[in-house]
């Protein structure tokens, strides 16, 4: 931690590196070293802007979720051990892509047009999103379709029932 920024819990008026420097100063200076991991100049947290990637066992997840639920909610304690590699942990992270979106009045989730896109291979989608406080600040990274996500290891012919 830098010794300018006092832990997490400080007073605010000591926090700030610059005694000139206002509210909205120590937000820019914030957001221009998120890529780095900074601690807040106001409140001493520490934030990272994150790059994330799709990886395999979400893209298996989300198949399955199309195999069994189509495009209805389903409440994600379902997936958790139904077939190999399928876990609920990051699938809500789906939703950075679009692939999936939250009930607005409940705890369940569905595919939406762009996932059964993507799980058709209609679809790419960048690599990797920036994720800062667990919101997406923006795609990065080349277009890559399902086969691509689930690596070479797997047929997704098999995965879809197809083989």
């Amino acid at each position: 931690m830098r010794e300018d920024v006092p832990a997490r819990g400080a007073e605010v008026v000591h926090l700030l590196p610059h005694t000139d420097w206002t509210m909205e100063k120590a937000i820019e200076w914030l957001y221009d070293h998120l890529d780095d991991g900074v601690h807040c100049p106001c409140c001493g947290q520490y934030a990272k802007r994150y790059r994330r990637k799709m990886y395999g066992t979400q893209a298996r997840t989300l198949i399955y979720a199309w195999q069994h639920y189509g495009q209805e909610f389903f409440h994600l304690s379902v997936l958790d051990g139904r077939a190999p590699g399928v876990r609920q942990a990051d699938f809500p992270k789906l939703a950075y892509w679009g692939l999936v979106a939250k009930h607005p009045y409940g705890p369940t989730w569905c595919l939406t047009d762009r996932g059964v896109a993507f799980v058709q291979r209609r679809l790419a989608v960048p690599e990797a999103v920036f994720v800062y406080d667990g919101m997406p600040q923006g795609l990065d990274g080349k277009d890559v379709h399902i086969e691509q996500v689930l690596g070479r290891a797997f047929s997704y012919d098999e995965l879809m029932g197809r083989a």
